[in-house]
């Protein structure tokens, strides 16, 4: 494999325009640079959202796989990871409080804007964690190092039997991270929806 101060070594930003000052982008792009991090952005100010954004963060930083290999690895220097680390934080404290107007095929919505990494887990599935929330700056630090740890045990930690893309947030009242299964999810979202129907059916012919 090689190093991570290589051209495989690549971060892809989704953002929206005007969320994220390009002060701060600016400052990603010469960072990463400085370590030999390819880094490139997608505006998706004009992407309609769906039903799966409950478990997709707005503004995203996608992690090459060649970066959490390093990682697991222990090819990734202090000075590298520290950057990383900065570079997250700088975005974290940017985004904090805002709100976003977002538009699907049928409403518009105002949302509050989350920020994560996602990460490659296998050919066709994403794992997604969220670090934005209302932590104090000694918690943010935790769960950003915590974070590349799930990362890195991420294929451990799931069924190889049932591939799905997944969901991560951080439980502060238990210290730890949450893992969550976005296909199972959305089907027990569905078979609660479909016996609340079933019951008003019932009870409407009841009367």
């Amino acid at each position: 494999m090689k190093d991570i101060n290589s051209e495989n070594g690549k971060i892809l930003l989704e953002y929206y325009d005007g969320i994220i000052s390009n002060e701060i982008i600016e400052e990603i792009e010469f960072d990463l640079k400085e370590i030999s991090i390819g880094f490139y952005k997608h505006d998706k100010s004009k992407i309609i959202f769906n039903s799966l954004e409950d478990y997709t963060n707005k503004i995203i930083l996608f992690l090459s796989s060649d970066i959490i290999q390093a990682y697991a690895l222990g090819l990734i220097t202090n000075v590298t990871y520290d950057i990383l680390k900065k570079l997250i934080l700088k975005i974290i404290n940017d985004i904090k409080g805002k709100n976003i107007t977002l538009r699907s095929s049928s409403k518009i919505e105002e949302k509050e804007v989350t920020f994560g990494l996602k990460i490659k887990i296998s050919e066709d599935n994403l794992l997604d964690l969220r670090l934005s929330g209302e932590f104090s700056e000694e918690i943010q630090s935790k769960i950003i190092d915590q974070a590349f740890e799930v990362m890195k045990n991420i294929n451990q930690n799931i069924s190889s039997e049932i591939r799905s893309d997944y969901f991560a947030h951080y439980d502060i009242r238990k210290e730890r991270w949450n893992l969550c299964n976005i296909q199972k999810e959305l089907y027990k979202k569905y078979r609660a929806k479909t016996e609340k129907i079933e019951k008003a059916n019932i009870s409407k012919s009841v009367d």
